[in-house]
């Protein structure tokens, strides 16, 4: 009679799991018009999204666990002299149940908000997953000690055995602990963020994807990915072409005959770089382009035309439709590119052998 008697406490305490869980979706339901009007769907969180509106979608998104664990809980302290000396064990699991499903709550509001308003905040650190994965450890940390004093667990002995044996560990992950510092400096110094273009002293070069708590992730313009360790890019030297800011010169090279009009060769490529720079959005409006002659090479004079894009990305459409148009002015305007040519002078043997007389 007593197995029989457990089996229908039992039966009793899914029930209140599940009418938690009915509860949950019935208002999920409620919110679900409002969720669904601010962000289409349930996963993601506009980056205008409010304090509010994030901590709703976090609430829905783990209401369903949260209401299980108290109903749970719930149903333990109200079967709790027919549980009998099991009530220590129903009890310990449903505190457990319960310590988690708030952490996980607490961890996923607290990512989001992370990755949505620390952007916004001017001077802030940028947000990559070793951010929020730092926020998501300390808050099951936090937890687990929770749960292991809510079962009975001295955390005093663990912490000091942890302490004594801290150097030990530091030693064995020596290079997992320089790359997650590195990591943290990175960002703090805000030398480098997410989605900026940077170039590194070895030639790698591309956009900055995301900055883990052991490496860094670059994704190249041919969608290739680059994996660096953090510390190799906080020790090496590193060009970064969105700081102090996004803004980058769109540059070309040509070169002119001799027999050219410096100064109205001048004119035509300045007025053929706004006409370019005008119907690009890549372009940085009210730039006045640059000419500039640099040399006088074996067949032609170089001169250099100094643009500027929005982005690094941008250069490349403005450099391919200047170089359209400069191309096909010239031609109308008779302005030669000229061929490189090379003058070459043969010498007769008779020739040879009156010189070296």
């Amino acid at each position: 009679m007593m197995i029989q008697s457990n089996w229908i406490i039992i039966v009793f305490l899914l029930g209140w799991i599940c009418a938690g869980v009915g509860i949950a979706k019935a208002v999920q339901t409620i919110w679900r018009g409002r969720v669904k009007a601010a962000y289409g769907n349930f996963d993601t969180i506009h980056s205008e999204a409010s304090f509010n509106d994030i901590l709703l979608v976090s609430i829905h998104n783990n209401i369903v666990p949260l209401l299980a664990a108290i109903f749970l809980e719930m149903g333990v302290e109200y079967y709790n002299t027919e549980l009998g000396h099991y009530q220590i064990y129903a009890g310990r699991i449903a505190h457990i149940f319960l310590i988690f499903s708030i952490a996980k709550a607490c961890a996923n509001f607290f990512t989001s908000l992370a990755n949505q308003k620390m952007p916004q905040v001017n001077g802030s650190v940028p947000t990559s997953s070793i951010i929020t994965n730092i926020i998501r450890v300390a808050i099951y940390i936090g937890a687990l000690v929770m749960i292991l004093q809510s079962v009975g667990v001295s955390v005093a002995p663990a912490l000091t055995a942890l302490g004594v044996s801290g150097l030990a560990v530091a030693l064995a992950l020596q290079d997992t602990l320089s790359n997650l510092f590195a990591g943290l400096q990175l960002l703090v110094s805000k030398k480098i963020r997410p989605q900026d273009y940077v170039q590194l002293s070895t030639g790698e070069e591309g956009f900055i994807e995301d900055i883990t708590w052991r490496n860094t992730t670059i994704r190249t313009i041919s969608n290739h990915i680059v994996i660096v360790p953090n510390s190799k890019i906080s020790t090496n030297a590193l060009k970064n072409y969105n700081f102090p800011d996004t803004e980058t010169p769109a540059t070309v090279s040509i070169g002119i005959s001799y027999d050219s009009d410096l100064e109205y060769v001048e004119k035509i490529a300045i007025e053929v770089a706004q006409a370019t720079m005008s119907r690009l959005e890549g372009a940085v409006e009210n730039f006045t382009p640059i000419v500039r002659f640099n040399s006088f090479d074996d067949s032609s004079i170089k001169m250099t035309v100094i643009m500027r894009a929005k982005t690094f990305s941008d250069q490349f459409l403005i450099k391919h439709e200047f170089i359209k148009d400069i191309h096909k002015k010239f031609r109308e305007e008779a302005i030669e590119i000229p061929f490189p040519i090379r003058t070459m002078i043969m010498k007769t043997p008779q020739e040879m052998v009156v010189n070296e007389e």
